[in-house]
Formats: C-alpha cells, sequence, structure tokens
C-alpha cells in the first residue's frame, strides 16, 4: 500500500497517494512493521507538504524522525530530514534548511542510501550556489555527480536484477499453476472417489436399516414369548391348583368309599356284645330246665377261645381296629401341609395294608384273604 502511494505521488495524483499512504500506516500499525510505519509516515508528510498543509507535513516529519531514530532506520531519517528541509526553504528558512539537509546526507550515507544522498547533495549544492558559496556548492555538486554514476549503474544492475527476479517469477507462477492443476486433479479424483463411494454407503445404510428393522421385529417377539411364558406359567399355577384341589377331591371320594366299607366295623363289638349275652342267656334257660349238661358254665361248650371268656378279647380287637380306621380317616381328611416328621415306613405299610384290606371286604362281603408281609425284622408279625 505504502508503494503504491509513492507511485501516486510522483505522479502526483496526491488525493490517490493519500489514500493508500493512509492505509499502507494503518497496516504498518496493525503488523507492528516499524521499517514500513517510518517510511509511509515521511511519505504522508510530503504528500501533505504538496497538498500545502505544512502544519500537518511537520507533525508526520517529527513523526517520522523520532521513530525512526529509535529503530535505527537510516533511510527513513533521510526521507523525513530532506522533506523538512524542502518545507523550510519554502518557508524562507534557510539556515533550517541547510541543517536539515546536512543531516538528511549523513543519515544517507551512513545507511548507504544512494538515491537519499544524490537527493540530499543536490540540494545542499543548489542552496550554497544561492548563497554564492560556490566551493561548498561545488563540492556537494562533485559528491552528487559521483553518486548519480554509481546510482545508474546500480540501475543497470537493478535491472538486470529485476530480469532474473521476473524470471524466476514466471518459473514460481508456472510451479503454481502445476500445483493447482495437481490439486484440481486430486479434488477430481476425490470427487470420483466420493461418487464411487455412494453406492456402497447407500448400501451400508440399506443394511443398518435392515438390521434395524429386524432387531425391532426381534424385540416384539421376544415381547411377544415373554407375554406366552407369563401366560404359561399363570396357567402352570391355574393346573397346579387344580391339581390340589383333584386331590383333595380324590382324597374325599376315596375317603367316602373308605367309610362306605367300613362303616359295618364300629358296630362289631356291640353285634359280639349282643351274640354273648343272648348265648348266656340260652345257656342260664338251659340249666335251669335241665337240658343241659351239669356243670357247663355258659358258652364253655364253644371250646376254648370260643367262649365267653374269648368274647372282650374279641370286642377289644374290633374296637382298635375301629380307632385305628377311624384315626387313619381323620389324618386322610386334613387338608394343608403337616409339620415334617420321621416317620415310621412300617407302620405306614400296615396301616395302608389294613385299609385296602378293609376297603375290598366293604365291597365284597365275601371276600377273605391270607396277608402275608416282609416288614424291618425288628418288628412283630400282623396278628391275622
Amino acid at each position: 500500500m505504502g508503494n503504491i502511494g509513492n507511485a501516486y505521488q510522483q505522479l502526483h495524483l496526491l488525493d490517490s497517494a493519500l489514500i493508500y499512504l493512509e492505509k499502507g500506516y494503518a497496516l504498518d500499525l496493525q503488523e507492528h512493521d516499524l521499517t514500513s510505519e517510518v517510511g509511509d509516515v515521511a511519505m504522508l508528510g510530503n504528500v501533505y507538504a504538496a497538498l500545502g498543509n505544512p502544519r500537518v507535513a511537520q507533525g508526520y516529519y517529527r513523526q517520522s524522525i523520532r521513530r525512526a531514530q529509535g529503530g535505527g532506520i537510516t533511510f527513513a531519517l533521510c526521507r523525513a530530514y530532506l522533506g523538512q528541509a524542502r518545507l523550510f526553504q519554502r518557508q524562507g528558512r534557510t539556515d533550517s534548511a541547510l541543517y536539515c539537509a546536512g543531516q538528511a546526507l549523513a543519515a544517507g550515507q551512513q545507511g548507504e542510501y544512494p538515491k537519499g544522498i544524490l537527493e540530499a547533495s543536490q540540494f545542499l549544492a543548489a542552496s550554497h550556489a544561492a548563497r554564492r558559496d560556490t566551493a561548498t556548492a561545488f563540492r556537494y555538486l562533485t559528491l552528487a555527480s559521483a553518486t548519480r554514476d554509481t546510482l545508474f549503474g546500480l540501475t543497470k544492475m537493478g535491472q538486470v536484477q529485476m530480469l532474473s527476479l521476473n524470471e524466476r517469477l514466471r518459473q514460481q507462477e508456472l510451479a503454481e499453476h502445476e500445483r493447482q492443476a495437481a490439486a484440481q486433479r486430486r479434488q477430481q479424483w476425490l470427487l470420483a472417489a466420493l461418487i464411487g463411494a455412494v453406492p456402497v454407503l447407500l448400501l451400508l445404510w440399506r443394511n443398518i436399516r435392515l438390521k434395524q428393522q429386524a432387531n425391532r421385529q426381534l424385540f416384539a417377539w421376544n415381547a411377544r414369548i415373554a407375554a406366552k411364558r407369563d401366560a404359561l406359567r399363570a396357567a402352570l399355577a391355574s393346573l397346579k391348583s387344580a391339581q390340589d384341589q383333584l386331590m383333595r377331591r380324590e382324597k374325599m371320594a376315596f375317603l367316602g368309599e373308605l367309610t362306605a366299607g367300613i362303616a359295618h366295623e364300629p358296630a362289631k363289638p356291640t353285634q359280639l356284645r349282643g351274640q354273648l349275652r343272648r348265648r348266656e342267656r340260652r345257656a342260664v334257660g338251659r340249666a335251669a330246665d335241665g337240658s343241659g349238661p351239669a356243670g357247663a358254665r355258659p358258652g364253655g361248650a364253644a371250646g376254648a377261645g370260643h367262649g365267653p371268656a374269648a368274647q372282650p378279647g374279641k370286642i377289644r380287637e374290633h374296637g382298635q381296629r375301629a380307632s385305628s380306621i377311624v384315626k387313619s380317616m381323620l389324618e386322610h381328611s386334613r387338608h394343608g401341609s403337616a409339620q415334617r416328621a420321621p416317620t415310621d415306613v412300617n407302620a405306614l405299610v400296615k396301616e395302608s395294608l389294613a385299609l385296602a384290606y378293609q376297603n375290598l371286604c366293604a365291597s365284597d362281603p365275601a371276600f377273605h384273604a391270607t396277608l402275608r408281609t416282609e416288614l424291618d425284622p425288628g418288628w412283630a408279625p400282623w396278628p391275622w
């Protein structure tokens, strides 16, 4: 921006020069570029001096000199001092103009700045010639001539270097074009790869959607299976309850049959007692009318084990059997679960056998069987 502004200044397009120099100065401050800053500030002083505003121009010159001295930037010192010298000369302040021109020449020589040396020596030669100081004017004119020769030589070298620079720039542009073409080819290959990957991506997306659908169906099936499992569990619990009820009903039916079969058992002791009494009465009657044998006791004719003396044993036996049967009926009619305890298996077998035998006897009065058991040797044989 500063160089563009300088070019507009040399073309005397001061408004355009001012615009670009101010933009360049703002960028200098933003980027903290001190070298470019002091140069742009000095050129801003030149533009405002050309615009006829010496106060603003002087402010820019002083700012450039102050900043350039702090950074040791000699070319900017040379430009700012030379601008001040020209400004003082237009104001008629010759001594100040000569002083500033001398400072500009010293800064140009210190920094080996040929353009600044040439302009400062030409300004000093003309100023001393105007004061008719020909010797001093000739000395500065000689310096200006030598500097011009050097500057022209440097200019030719610069032109040659410029040609070389232009060639290098052209090669760099070609290389940049090649890089851009390679980048474009890579982009095209990448685009082709992406286009080729689209079907694969679509296929993957479709597979994912199918898997999601399958998972949803699987979840639904699992839910239905869980519901059926719960229903089966409920049905199993209901069936178990029904089985328990059926077992209780079967038990009650069995008890009914058993009760029907053994209903006559409790009457046996009473029948035996009645038979005994009738026999005793008949025996007493026969003894009274003399038809009976002398010394015979009632019931003695029946023989040992069959007389009246044996009848109380039979009565007691039938009473114990009836008590055992009633006890079994009460145990079978009990609901719920009893407390667990060690069981005498021999007694359980005998009890079950007795119940089965009595049931058969009740269903068939003519039934008779001999029962034999092989139980634990510690138990006595059945009294039958």
